[in-house]
């Protein structure tokens, strides 16, 4: 039976050296024409052999093209314009399938490309496909300011110097820009043949546990018109924490003449925030409170928010949503109750719902109407919250005034569990943790496992107290058992589940504290036999108060190797 240290430790020390792949950056803000190009220039130390790129494309996850490679002796600056200056036909080819805007896009060339030390003009043709590129911060020479920009990659074999970009093909140039992507080689004159499939991750099985207390999903002034309008949410009050579904019999309750309109929102009428007392104690699942702060801009928390809330807070962001100190609930959007015309927020105690309501409150522009009424209410008996959306304009001055936020956060800071599709609610409600809110153990993998790579598996730390625990690498799943996981509640540790081979792998220690580390550093050889080989990672962390077996385990990841 072949084991990890005989596929694996003779090669580490080989390889170590080697700093394949060499990365721009993903973090495009520009972008240029489908058949354009971008220049860059590389310094090769020692000789090098470039299997591939890997690509940061304009288009859709599926969109096919191909990508060429021209090349010229000495710097692209000044011969951008002028294609005889280049080599006559591309150096190097390769179709390409897009994996989506910031993805890395991988491409393998048909011949791999060898590179003799010395200064080297690049010309990356996209066709078929366009590229996203970032802005340089420095001149428009090629890594112009040196490593203190974003032009400048060094790496110990070749450093690149970006750059500039253009579309047609030897028309006008842009620069400096930075091309994004990753350099994929070898170290000496020889490259390895295309695998069968890139190289690739992928992540399957469930990690434990996940303890979710904050939702959160976004639209644009049309989307929340057609989606929030006549909708209502209710967070019912469940032990520690809440349901959230779509309770039948919820309704508006008008304002009547003796409700409070509000005012005295500090620091200002558009963009303040105000506290109200209340008729009684309001129940929490972490205890009562006897005021709210309402903000204009759709917010109702328990405490001051305001001056936690994004320098402007009239633009929602789901990082403002999620680290506010104080339980806020969120229909968050750029309301302006000061313009001329606009209706008021009013408070009411109507039975035991204390209704906070936003009566036909302006969105910014004052070049529109376009009035919105909501409603948040708080059941002061049994500490039910309903979201009651009556309508949503789907007007707006543009920006800011383009988006809404709805969600609610325990008080934080909190942890971004993705966006929550609220039209779809699951089956028997979204359970909210009103105490806990975590993600599980989890197991990320880092740079595509082509050989000549180093590979990093890194677990996410769920406590801030140290703590250990063991990362596994094996050469095999458990059969009949992954991907589901075998269920641990066999030995004390329900909803984790094992998805690898212990008998066919081996396994690190992991932990946050002392000389110990979250990641584990797997360096692949460049080794033609092991293309295709396909490994798989978990891990496990040791916690004496998760359950009676006192660990808990990651999502699972599987492996595969390759040339590109």
């Amino acid at each position: 039976m072949r084991s990890l240290s005989f596929l694996f430790g003779c090669a580490f020390t080989a390889t170590l050296f080697a700093q394949s792949p060499l990365t721009t950056t993903y973090a495009s803000n520009n972008l240029g024409g489908v058949g354009g190009q971008v220049f860059f220039d590389l310094q090769v130390g020692t000789t090098i052999t470039l299997q591939g790129f890997d690509l940061n494309l304009v288009e859709a996850a599926g969109t096919n093209g191909t990508i060429e490679v021209f090349t010229r002796p000495g710097t692209y600056l000044g011969n951008e314009l002028n294609a005889a200056a280049w080599s006559a036909a591309p150096v190097a080819t390769g179709a390409i399938t897009a994996a989506g805007p910031g993805q890395p896009s991988p491409v393998c060339f048909s011949t791999p490309l060898t590179l003799s030390p010395g200064l080297i003009g690049f010309a990356v043709r996209y066709v078929g496909v366009s590229a996203n590129y970032t802005n340089g911060t420095g001149t428009v020479v090629p890594g112009g300011g040196g490593p203190t920009t974003n032009q400048t990659i060094v790496r110990n074999e070749v450093t690149l110097l970006a750059g500039a970009a253009q579309t047609p093909p030897w028309t006008q140039s842009f620069q400096p820009r930075v091309w994004n992507g990753s350099l994929n080689y070898v170290v000496g004159a020889t490259g390895l043949p295309c695998s069968a499939t890139p190289a690739r991750h992928t992540a399957y099985g469930p990690g434990c546990y996940r303890f979710q207390g904050s939702f959160h999903d976004g639209f644009n002034a049309a989307g929340a018109s057609t989606t929030l309008s006549g909708r209502t949410l209710t967070m019912l009050p469940n032990g520690a924490g809440y349901l959230l579904l779509p309770l039948p019999g919820v309704a508006f309750v008008p304002p009547t003449a003796a409700a409070t309109t509000l005012s005295g929102f500090a620091p200002d009428s558009d963009d303040g925030e105000l506290a109200v007392t209340l008729p009684s104690p309001f129940p929490l699942p972490t205890g009562t409170v006897t005021q709210l702060f309402v903000h204009t801009n759709g917010i109702v928390s328990t405490g001051p928010n305001h001056a936690t809330l994004p320098n402007q807070s009239f633009f929602p962001t789901v990082a403002g949503l999620l680290g506010q100190p104080n339980t806020a609930w969120y229909s968050w959007h750029d309301y302006n109750p000061s313009e001329p015309g606009s209706g008021q927020i009013k408070t009411e105690l109507s039975g035991s719902l204390f209704c906070v309501t936003w009566d036909a409150v302006e969105s910014y522009t004052l070049a529109q109407v376009n009035p919105s009424t909501l409603q948040l209410q708080f059941d002061l008996s049994s500490g039910q919250v309903n979201f009651v959306w009556q309508s949503i304009t789907a007007l707006n001055g543009g920006a800011a005034s383009d988006v809404h936020l709805i969600g609610y956060s325990p008080g934080g800071p909190s942890v971004d569990h993705g966006e929550q599709d609220v039209a779809v609610i699951p089956a028997g409600g979204l359970v909210l943790d009103g105490i806990t809110d975590r993600l599980p153990l989890t197991l990320t993998a880092t740079t595509r496992p082509v050989l000549g790579h180093t590979v990093r598996y890194t677990t996410s730390a769920v406590t801030t107290q140290p703590g250990i625990g063991l990362n596994i690498l094996s050469l095999a799943d458990l059969p009949g058992a992954s991907p589901g996981g075998l269920d641990l509640g066999i030995v004390g540790a329900p909803g984790c589940v094992a998805n690898v081979d212990l008998a066919q792998g081996v396994g690190n220690a992991i932990g946050n504290f002392g000389g110990l580390s979250l990641a584990i550093a797997l360096p692949l050889p460049v080794t033609p036999s092991l293309s295709g080989l396909v490994l798989f990672s978990q891990s496990v962390w040791l916690d004496p108060a998760a359950n009676g077996a006192g660990l808990l385990t990651s999502n699972a990841i599987r492996t595969e190797l390759g040339t590109f």
